[in-house]
């Protein structure tokens, strides 16, 4: 991580800019307080930081000297990957859900409104 030439930590993430950003993706009449904003700014800056040490060790694994897109790509991938399989599972489940619920109800343990989707 580098430092500036005044000793700080970089701010890459403009709270200014972020707060306007914030407010024009929320919905009308809703407000963005300023706490909002800078626990949000916080989270993208941790979250940066974890994707270019990601990134870092997938560049090292092919012997690169620079950063690069595919490095940044696998870093996101990997960083993700818990959810993504989270949301295949949930997929899979919900193919499967019009039978389960219909062997569910055979045994007349539990009663489920089987509606005819096919």
């Amino acid at each position: 991580m580098s430092d500036n030439e005044d000793g700080k930590e970089h701010d890459p993430i403009s709270h200014n800019q972020l707060h306007e950003f914030h407010k024009d993706m929320t919905s009308d009449g809703v407000r963005v307080k300023k706490d909002a904003t800078s626990l949000m700014q916080q989270q993208l800056q941790n979250t940066s930081r974890a994707v270019i040490q990601l990134a870092e060790k997938k560049m090292e694994a092919r012997d690169g000297g620079q950063l690069e897109k595919q490095d940044v790509r696998a870093a996101f991938d990997e960083a993700l990957r818990p959810y993504s399989l989270i949301d295949d599972f949930i997929t899979i489940m919900g193919e499967y859900e019009f039978d389960l619920k219909q062997e569910a109800s055979r045994t007349n343990v539990l009663e489920f409104d089987i509606e005819d989707d096919e």
